[in-house]
């Protein structure tokens, strides 16, 4: 059946012809060689221009829409195209090969409801953001030099080593310490003469002493 533009679409009869032929996929201006008797679907996967398949090339959603522009192919029939479509020279990409160098538009109307979506997507990730804060773990390893023990200055060795990270300006009071690390501690902090350097994630809201070793990286 010939039509408009020098284009051709035949129903899909005869074998596949040898060579390779250039695809040309507008509006994207992108253009791919493949084997004679490729899908158009193929065809756009392989130059990553993006098509709606969802019944994934099997011919049964009539999504994957092009119009043929210029060249030949060799399509299955289908009952997913109405008889306005084929007179625009409309084809299901899924079920179209490749039988010359041809060019195929991808219709207005699918772009638009692409763009629509691609909006709808950055709208969502937009008062996504505005609801969700960013976390940002961050690892220090901080040394600290902490004073010894005094009648005068009884604390515990937490409270001293808490006392040395304020002093190197870690806010103490969202500072959670676990076991493990406070059972290391009055090792630690004895084994080089009251150096120790400590490990401390901080986050957005909270910081965690994650670790404990004596002396000073």
């Amino acid at each position: 059946m010939d039509n408009r533009g020098g284009s051709k679409i035949d129903d899909k009869k005869e074998p596949a012809e040898t060579g390779s032929y250039q695809v040309r996929f507008q509006p994207e201006n992108r253009s791919i060689t493949v084997p004679a008797g490729t899908t158009l679907l193929q065809a756009a996967l392989d130059a990553d221009v993006h098509l709606n398949a969802s019944c994934n090339g099997k011919g049964v959603c009539g999504k994957c829409k092009l119009i043929l522009e210029a060249g030949n192919v060799n399509q299955t029939p289908t009952p997913l195209l109405s008889d306005d479509e084929k007179s625009k020279n409309y084809v299901l990409a899924c079920m179209s090969t490749i039988q010359s160098d041809i060019q195929v538009r991808i219709p207005e109307q699918t772009l638009e409801k692409k763009m629509k979506i691609a909006g709808m997507g950055k709208e969502a990730t937009k008062r996504l953001r505005g609801l969700v804060h960013e976390i940002n773990p961050m690892l220090k390893r901080i040394p600290v030099e902490l004073c010894e023990p005094t009648i005068d200055d009884p604390i515990s060795d937490l409270d001293r080593l808490y006392r040395g990270l304020r002093k190197n300006g870690i806010d103490t009071g969202c500072l959670h310490t676990g076991l493990k690390v406070m059972r290391e501690l009055s090792t630690a902090v004895r084994d080089q003469n009251w150096h120790v350097t400590a490990s401390v994630v901080e986050k957005n809201c909270s910081a965690e002493i994650v670790g404990i070793t004596s002396g000073e990286d």
